[in-house]
């Protein structure tokens, strides 16, 4: 049997875009993603907002097989949850914002 309720946690909308452009020998980029309402439960009785993401990454080379990498995730510390208990009070909250660093070696 169908329904046309929504699956669980799933936005009948979302988008994503990136960008990236290379400046010297660096690699700058950004992405956003946008995603819209949702309802927690197939029975589309806890809805949950939408949110927009915005985060940005760096590359650059630093020997043949050496990149160093740095990523800001969620810049404008959205809060926001994607999903929560099956009583609705608590939510599985995500990082707010958040800046990594790494090295990539390709063999």
């Amino acid at each position: 049997p169908t329904s046309d309720l929504r699956l669980a946690r799933r936005a009948a909308r979302k988008l994503g875009a990136r960008a990236a452009r290379d400046w010297g020998r660096w690699n700058v980029g950004t992405e956003v993603i946008a995603v819209g309402r949702r309802y927690n439960s197939n029975v589309e009785t806890q809805p949950m907002g939408g949110y927009t993401l915005l985060n940005v990454t760096a590359r650059y080379p630093l020997m043949r097989n050496l990149m160093l990498e740095l990523r800001g995730d969620n810049l404008t510390d959205k809060h926001y949850a994607t999903a929560r208990t099956s009583n609705g009070l608590y939510e599985y909250m995500t990082p707010g914002a958040s800046w990594f660093v790494g090295l990539r070696y390709k063999m």
